[in-house]
């Protein structure tokens, strides 16, 4: 978080897996919506996240067809999820259309 200089607010965990990433941000206050196309992954990140009494939004969909109509201030896609899908479309989609808001200043 210290890159990004966010350090509260909305987070987007596009492949959020089993929820590695997502659940350590829940912790730490932030409103995190996860996606993931595999089942399998939402349901350890759900049961995970159950475990720990976090309300994290896990949402099976592919992240290049996901859409919300509200800002995320930060997104996120961790390891190699992006290098094989990296196209014109995608750069549009995280520049556009995930409605990035204002960055959040705690100064």
């Amino acid at each position: 978080m210290t890159l990004s200089e966010v350090d509260k607010g909305t987070v987007l965990d596009l492949c959020c897996g089993p929820g590695r990433y997502s659940i350590p941000l829940g912790k730490k206050g932030f409103t995190v919506t996860g996606v993931d196309l595999q089942p399998m992954l939402l349901k350890k990140a759900l049961d995970y996240s159950n475990a720990e009494n976090l309300d994290i939004e896990f949402i099976q969909e592919n992240m290049l067809t996901f859409r919300r109509e509200n800002f995320f201030g930060l997104v996120i896609s961790m390891f190699s999820s992006l290098k094989f899908i990296i196209t014109p479309r995608l750069v549009c989609y995280l520049t556009n259309d995930c409605h990035l808001g204002p960055r959040i200043s705690t100064k």
